[in-house]
């Protein structure tokens, strides 16, 4: 097993920067803060997405998904599709945990729960054949 870790160093200069810089840097902050939060609150939405705990993780969608549900998560990582069940999951939780790949499955967590509001609109959710 992997353990997702990541870091980022960050140089602090006593001197004062260009305005310019400190502006893109703030700017760049404000984005990347907006961005981790959305990603906490996707993370405590989905359980599943990055828990260190595998063998929950697939209790969570195996209970949660069907053999279909489960296809469509593959096709969208591009994934190959498993004629089992139980491979298809390994598959998934296997490319899921990877952090190489964090965008994707928080792009396709964030597209899912896209699709889950537009199926519970009153209006929209005779379009939705998903």
């Amino acid at each position: 097993m992997t353990n997702n870790l990541s870091y980022e160093i960050k140089e602090i200069n006593n001197k004062n920067n260009e305005n310019n810089e400190n502006n893109e840097n703030n700017e760049n902050n404000e984005n990347n803060e907006n961005n981790i939060f959305y990603l906490q609150e996707m993370i405590n939405n989905e359980n599943h997405f990055f828990d260190s705990d595998i063998s929950l993780q697939y209790s969570e969608y195996n209970d949660k998904y069907t053999v279909k549900q489960l296809k469509h998560i593959a096709l969208y990582y591009d994934l190959p599709i498993r004629k089992k069940k139980d491979d298809l999951l390994c598959s998934i939780i296997e490319f899921e945990n990877d952090i190489v790949n964090s965008t994707l499955v928080y792009n396709r967590i964030r597209f899912w729960n896209y699709i889950k509001e537009l199926k519970n609109d009153k209006y929209l959710n005779k379009f939705i054949t998903f």
